[in-house]
């Protein structure tokens, strides 16, 4: 019997469940990206990392997350590159 051929991983097509935003994710994903940074910025501040390691664990979290908030900002640059300022001859 042959394969319904819509049912291939090849030829399936998918739609996006949501919109991607100005931040290059779709903006349910970052709102609750920056609420869990939140909540490790504040488990640090109250002194909830009880050692050394797991302190370091959430600082390397908020560090992973930070990396992928600012997603766009590093297309945008990588995109449009900074001028080099022309040098003068004397």
């Amino acid at each position: 019997m042959p394969k319904d051929p819509t049912q291939s991983l090849f030829t399936a097509k998918f739609d996006l469940v949501s919109d991607l935003g100005p931040s290059g994710l779709a903006e349910d994903l970052q709102a609750d990206i920056i609420a869990l940074a939140e909540k490790m910025a504040a488990k640090q501040r109250r002194g909830g990392c009880k050692t050394l390691e797991s302190y370091a664990d959430s600082v390397g979290f908020l560090r992973a997350l930070d990396f992928v908030l600012s997603y766009q900002e590093r297309k945008r640059k990588e995109q449009n590159p900074p001028a080099t300022p022309i040098e003068e001859e004397d």
